[in-house]
């Protein structure tokens, strides 16, 4: 029989030499250094070893502090620690790795109450700058990060500053600005330079400069809100970078300028500006408001890009435009502009769906690129023209028009005009002032002077409806024109009455009570 300490002594060993091997390769333990009044912020960032928690326990403590090329260190402390730069430089962050710095006040500082240089995955969370003489808190070269909860007020420069590509500190890619607040900034409220650098949840208050500004791509803004700033609210230049869900009170206009970056869920109140502006391609406007705006309300200048339940109450220019090709406006709805033109379309298929305009300062409705239907909306009380189309195709649908200032329907171009109702012109109820239209199946009404007019030539007008105007019921001036089947009654000058000198028009089963025609 083998002897039990023959067998077990040579695993002993075994064991043994394995347990010291692994404690020796072993990290050692991080630890926590609380930091007292009677310490300095700096000794014991001095004294700390990567993956290590700072903890600053009392207040005030005096600064600067300089953290450098760390890995995974936390410094945090307990609610309302100030850290007090005393008219010198704040927090200077270099080449750190997995940072974490919450729940700290810096304040007083000469310069950038925090500066962050280089470095990956920087968290800065609940963290206070107060009354500092250049950037609250300024980030450059970082790859990789969040700041949430942070709180500027009073800065010289900007409140919060994510530098991008040909910065002094380097671009910083990839860190998310969420649940910010800027007050009394003396440049823009909080701006990002670098891709992927999104705001959120964020608030801006009285900035000198814009409120919240993002360039590079893929930096949406969503959920903010700027208040009295001296300069554009929010702005978007890169691409992927739109605007959701944002508020502006008291300041100038949303504007996005990359493409596929659209403004959606967005309110707008007392704008100095175009109130919301998209400009690149596919980048429309959707269930957005705005109410008080200085200049035009809603503009999109790219291709594909409409304007889509949108609503816009009182704005001293325009109220809606689109410039681009396919860009139409659909049930969206302009009250009361000035001056302006309450919605118009200028590209290739790009007409008017299911909206209205009401108290226009110009015309109500109008259309100008070709293939562009005006269809089932309305139009009360606009200064001049109620709808208007100019171009090839541009047909008028279903529309309802009353008490307008000039005529409430122009047709310009060779266009279909089909069952419309207009009510109430002050001026023409319906003129044709070009060619090759087909004008039928309207009911026009209690014109202030002639029902309806054919001034073009080759028109077909026929089947329409006129009563109650207070000059002629159907003039038609022009030549070569079609006139069948029109019912006209009531009028205070001739019912239907041809002024074309012999122009060669034809005329088929109208039911009138007066007429003059060859």
């Amino acid at each position: 029989m083998i002897a039990a300490h023959r067998i077990f002594r040579p695993l002993a060993v075994f064991v043994a030499v394995v347990v010291s091997l692994g404690l020796a390769s072993a990290p050692a333990l991080a630890a926590t250094i609380r930091v007292t009044g009677a310490d300095t912020l700096q000794s014991a960032v001095d004294r700390a070893a990567d993956g290590d928690t700072i903890l600053v326990l009392e207040s005030p403590i005096a600064g600067p502090v300089v953290i450098d090329g760390f890995t995974d260190l936390t410094l945090r402390g307990k609610p309302g620690v100030v850290v007090d730069a005393n008219a010198g430089p704040g927090l200077e962050v270099r080449d750190c790795s997995g940072l974490t710095i919450r729940d700290l006040a810096f304040v007083n500082a000469e310069g950038s109450g925090i500066l962050v240089i280089g470095g990956a995955d920087l968290t800065l969370s609940s963290v206070i700058v107060r009354d500092c003489g250049g950037i609250g808190i300024e980030v450059g070269g970082v790859t990789g990060g969040l700041i949430e909860g942070a709180l500027v007020t009073f800065a010289g420069e900007q409140g919060l500053l994510l530098d991008g590509p040909g910065g002094v500190n380097g671009a910083t890619a990839g860190v998310r600005v969420r649940s910010g607040r800027v007050l009394f900034s003396g440049g823009d409220g909080i701006e990002t330079r670098g891709d992927a650098c999104p705001v959120e949840r964020s608030t801006v208050e009285d900035p000198a400069g814009v409120g919240i500004c993002t360039r590079g791509a893929r930096s949406p803004v969503s959920r903010c809100t700027v208040t009295r700033g001296a300069d554009t609210g929010i702005a978007t230049s890169g691409v992927e970078s739109g605007v959701f869900r944002s508020k502006l009170f008291d300041t100038d206009s949303i504007t996005t300028i990359g493409d596929r970056s659209p403004i959606e869920r967005c309110k707008g109140e007392r704008i100095g500006d175009v109130g919301f502006r998209t400009t690149g391609a596919d980048s429309p406007i959707v269930r957005s408001r705005l109410v008080e705006v200085e200049d035009t309300g809603l503009r999109t200048s790219g291709d594909r890009s409409p304007i889509v339940r949108c609503t816009v109450t009182t704005s001293v220019g325009h109220g809606i435009q689109t410039f681009g090709d396919d860009s139409p406006v659909e049930r969206s709805k302009v009250s009361v502009t000035v001056s302006g033109t309450a919605i118009q379309t200028f590209g290739e298929r790009s007409g008017v769906g299911r909206s209205r305009a009401t108290d226009a300062g110009r015309n109500g409705i109008r259309t100008s690129g070709i293939d562009s239907v005006i269809d089932r909306s309305r139009v009360t009380r606009a200064a001049n023209i109620g709808i208007e189309g100019n171009a090839d195709g541009n047909d008028i649908l279903r529309c309802v028009v009353k008490d307008c200032g000039g005529p409430g329907i122009e047709v310009d171009g060779g266009l279909l005009a089909e069952r419309n109702k207009v009510t109430g012109s002050l001026g023409v109820g319906l003129l044709v002032g070009d060619a090759g239209a087909q004008v039928r199946r309207n009911t026009v009404s209690d014109s202030g002077g002639v029902g309806l007019i054919v001034e073009g030539a080759g028109n077909t007008v026929e089947s329409n409806t006129v009563r109650g105007s207070a000059d002629d019921g159907l003039r038609v001036s022009g030549t070569g024109n079609a006139i069948r089947s029109n019912r006209v009654s009531a009028s205070g000058g001739t019912d239907l009455i041809d002024t074309s000198d012999g122009g060669g028009n034809t005329y088929a089963g109208n039911q009138v009570t007066t007429q003059n025609t060859p």
